[in-house]
């Protein structure tokens, strides 16, 4: 395959296949391969919300720069070690 079409597709999808990404029922999804552009963008983002789309499938991944997700995954932790251990 050429791979000028190659690089096309990976960025907008073919017809054949549909869209790569988007939203589906309001909840986003991405089936292009994962870029390291994209995964900093999403995990590792100062200025994005704490809640980003997929770097690859679908629904939501934390930012992992934002502080509300190392609230959240405290707080997930501190549950799951006093459910396990507690009584």
């Amino acid at each position: 395959m050429n791979t000028e079409i190659k690089r096309n597709e990976e960025h907008h999808g073919d017809k054949k296949s549909g869209k790569r990404h988007g939203k589906l029922l309001g909840i986003p999804y991405d089936w292009r391969r994962p870029t390291l552009q994209r995964l900093k963008r999403r995990w590792w983002n100062p200025e994005g919300p704490m809640l980003t789309p997929k770097l690859w499938g679908w629904g939501w991944d934390l930012n992992l720069r934002h502080p509300g997700s190392w609230v959240l995954l405290c707080g997930m932790l501190v549950m799951l070690v006093t459910l396990t251990c507690g009584s």
